[in-house]
This record gives C-alpha cells, sequence and structure tokens, in this order.
C-alpha cells in the first residue's frame, strides 16, 4: 500500500522534497514521462547507483597514519567500517585540515537523471565536521585537485540542489530525493566547514537517453532467453535503447526490424555477451568511460601509434588505482566495423593486464596477449574482415582483481588508416565471448550481411 501511495503522489506532482534553489534543463516531454513510468511504478527502489567505481575527484586529501584517505573511497561501494579507524577496514574519504571550503566530486561518465543521492557520514567519530553542506548537479567538469588531469571549472558553474539545514549522525545515511530528475553528470558536494569527511556517496537514476543510444551494434544479438526482461514492439533500434535507458533492470537491448521487436535484457543468466546475428541490432545502456589519450596517467603509453585513441573501461575509476577499491571484472568491448570488401587489417593494442582479440567470433593472434604498454610493446595482429559489418571484440582482464585496468586499440588498413579506434563508440558487457554460439551464426551473417546496414533503422 505504501508503494502505491508513492507512486500516485509522484504523478499529482506534489512539492519537491529537496531544498533545491536552482531550476533544471526541462527533459524531452516523451523521455520524461517514460523515465516517470519507469521509476513511479516501483516505487524508486531499484534505481542503479551510478556513482559506484566511477572516477572521483576532491579539493585535497588527508594522510592518516601514512594512510591517504582518497576521494576514490567514497564511491568504492563499502557503506561503513570499524570503529575506532584502522587502515586495514578503513572507507572514508577525509579532506586535509588546511582546506577551508573542501569539495569532492564525482563523474557518472554521461548525462544522467539524477532522482536521489544518499550521503553517508563518518563511520568512527565526528558527525558535526558535516555542516552547511551543499550538492550541485550538472555538466560542467569539477577535477582540480586531488586524481585531476587537468582543467575543470568553478564549483558554481553547476545548479544547487540541496543545501543541509540539519545534523546528520554518525554513520548516518543523509537521502536527498528529486520529485523530478535533476539532469547532469557531474556530483560535488561542498561542505562551508574546514573539513569534508563521507564515507560514501551514492547518485541513483538512469543514464539519458541521448548519452547511450547513439552507439548500436548491427548485425548483433546479446544473451540468451534467461537474461531476457520483457519483449515490446518499437518503431525503431534507437526507441528499444530508449525502453531500456528507463527500464532499472535492463542493462543491454536487441531490436528486429522485421517484426518490430525489442527486446530487453538484464546482465544476468547463462549465455553469452554480444555475438552476431544478421537479423538484429543490439546495444547497451551503460556508457564506456574515457580515461584519457595515450600518454595519460597511470600508463603514459605516448609511443602508442594512434594520438586519438582513447584507454576506456566500464568505469571512469578504472584510471585510479586505490587500495581497498573494488574489482574490475574481466570486461569485453564490443565495436562493428562495416568493411566494403574483404581486406586485411591490423589491430595496435595494448591492456591492462591481458588481452584476447576476437574478430566476427573468431580469436586472432595469439592467446594472450600481455600490457604492450609498460616494456615489450604488442607487435600489431593483422586480421581479415569480411565485406560488411564484422564484429571487434577485446576481452581484457586484470593481473591482480584490484589494481588500475584499461584498454586502448586502433584498428588500420595496410596503409596506415585508422578505421576505428578506442573511443565511446563501443559497448561493454563483463559477460565471456561463447565461441559455440559465434561459430553457428557465422555462417549467417557472413551470407547475409550485404543487406544489414540497408536494413535496419538506426
Amino acid at each position: 500500500m505504501e508503494r502505491r501511495k508513492a507512486a500516485s503522489s509522484c504523478w499529482r506532482g506534489e512539492p519537491s522534497t529537496s531544498s533545491a534553489v536552482m531550476p533544471v534543463i526541462p527533459l524531452p516531454l516523451m523521455l520524461l514521462a517514460a523515465f516517470m513510468m519507469a521509476t513511479c511504478a516501483t516505487g524508486d527502489d531499484d534505481l542503479p547507483n551510478l556513482a559506484l567505481r566511477q572516477a572521483v575527484y576532491a579539493s585535497s586529501v588527508y594522510l592518516w597514519d601514512n594512510t591517504y584517505l582518497y576521494p576514490g573511497y567514497a564511491v568504492d561501494g563499502v557503506t561503513e567500517y570499524p570503529s575506532p579507524l584502522d587502515a586495514s577496514t578503513l572507507s572514508l574519504f577525509h579532506s586535509n585540515y588546511s582546506d577551508p571550503t573542501p569539495w569532492i566530486s564525482v563523474d557518472l561518465g554521461a548525462v544522467a537523471l539524477v532522482k536521489r543521492v544518499v550521503i553517508i557520514n563518518r563511520c568512527d567519530c565526528c558527525p558535526e565536521r558535516l555542516q552547511n553542506a551543499e550538492l550541485r548537479i550538472g555538466n560542467v567538469s569539477i577535477t582540480r585537485g586531488i586524481n585531476a588531469a587537468g582543467g575543470g571549472d568553478t564549483i558554481a558553474g553547476n545548479p544547487l540542489v540541496w543545501r543541509q539545514d540539519a545534523d546528520v549522525g554518525m554513520c548516518a545515511s543523509k537521502i536527498i530525493a528529486f520529485d523530478t530528475p535533476k539532469v547532469g553528470r557531474w556530483v560535488t558536494l561542498q561542505n562551508k566547514y574546514p573539513l569534508l569527511q563521507v564515507s560514501e556517496i551514492q547518485v541513483f537514476g538512469y543514464y539519458a537517453a541521448s548519452a547511450v543510444c547513439a552507439n548500436v551494434l548491427p548485425g548483433t544479438g546479446y544473451g540468451t532467453e534467461a537474461s531476457t526482461i520483457t519483449t515490446l514492439t518499437m518503431q525503431s533500434s534507437r526507441d528499444c535503447c530508449s525502453a531500456c535507458s528507463v527500464n532499472s533492470d535492463c542493462r543491454y537491448w536487441v531490436f528486429r526490424q522485421s517484426d518490430y521487436t525489442c527486446t530487453l535484457k538484464r546482465d544476468e543468466g547463462a549465455g553469452p555477451g554480444f555475438f552476431m546475428d544478421a537479423k538484429t541490432v543490439a546495444g547497451g545502456v551503460r556508457p564506456v568511460a574515457l580515461l584519457g589519450t595515450r600518454g595519460s596517467a597511470p600508463w603514459y603509453y605516448n609511443s602508442f601509434v594512434d594520438p586519438s585513441a582513447q584507454w576506456i573501461w566500464s568505469r571512469g575509476g578504472a584510471s585510479q588505482s586505490i587500495p581497498g577499491a573494488p574489482t574490475n571484472p574481466a570486461t569485453t568491448f564490443s565495436y562493428v566495423y562495416t568493411a566494403a570488401s574483404v581486406m586485411t587489417a591490423y589491430i595496435y593494442v595494448a591492456a591492462d593486464d591481458y588481452v584476447w582479440i576476437y574478430i566476427n567470433g573468431l580469436q586472432t593472434g595469439t592467446s594472450r596477449l600481455t600490457r604492450g604498454w609498460s616494456g615489450t610493446r604488442i607487435p600489431p595482429v593483422s586480421v581479415t574482415l569480411q565485406k560488411g559489418p564484422n564484429l571487434i571484440q577485446v576481452r581484457v582482464q586484470n593481473s591482480a582483481d584490484r589494481t588500475t585496468a584499461g584498454v586502448i586499440m586502433s584498428l588500420q588498413d595496410s596503409s596506415g588508416r585508422v578505421l576505428a579506434r578506442s573511443n565511446a563508440s563501443w559497448v561493454w558487457s563483463e559477460r565471456a565471448i561463447s565461441i559455440a554460439v559465434l561459430l553457428i551464426v557465422r555462417a549467417t551473417i557472413i551470407r547475409e550481411a550485404p543487406r544489414i546496414c540497408s536494413t535496419y533503422k538506426f
């Protein structure tokens, strides 16, 4: 009964529960309506935490007992820790004592629709230090400070959406809910007191469809029936992606043009990730994180052949090595390149730490390629591309669970012309590549490849 009441009040547009002081940019009516239908129907209980393991920046950091209390601890998924403070179990961000107006800023990786922010206060002492705090959400990048790659802008450039008006207890959660979603990529908390200490910052919402639906994989499918949430009728692949982006369980989608079938998929169940299927087009709704070009920290691979290629991963925080951070599991990155004719191409790649390359479901090169950015460079891998769509996949795995992770690649023809490179156009999945399934559909995709690109509406 309580959930039903919450849903109905959402539709009536009752006064906001936040202390917002500035308006946000209006959303397109259709997207907003779809978002409200999804969140009101579920009581807003199942929204994903978009801040988890993302890139995070701070104005300063405190060194305690030879341990830096990094901002990454505020997005590591650990919401409490034992008292008294111990270096082996802590999960706390702490600014420096000399910082008069400290702040911490989370990069969500893409423009998002934020419905709720949760701030969890320090768990071992001193809850009163969270005073007159302010929360801002917007699209101005805030990166000056610890873990900054340069650049950044003033905090006031993003709208103020909440101001603290009451104390928050020790290890207590301050829930800041918005009846109307706040739109932005950057979530910044600033304390108007000389110290900022938080155990965790959680940001619940969805990525805007405009930020994730531009990347599609024509001629591919995803998962099996076990991962299906529901099947809908949609007019285009973009509509299908939009439907997935506002479904709390949906992570991937598959669209079949022949009968306008849209299948929403969860990231669960047995079966493969993306595989070739001439009858469908597929994609995901979680953006790839861009970790910087070839010379970016922590890799500094300035001699990589393609200066415009980006280090990428599933989460922005993968470039920051923080003790106790969550694992970076083996991840597959997929992209479809359409060749005008059968051709030989070359893949230049480096990874942190191991990488396997697959073209149209078949593994190429050696069984495992190692790093390339540190020590011996990986020689270019020769691959054969079929006429029409070619599914290019790189699967990357860390040598240790809790260290930095990333991959950079460039696909080039024999003259050195870049055909594809690692950037925001790729789609990621933590599913393994299923060779058995891929081999079954490979003959079909080769036979029907010429009609794929002219068939689908993207």
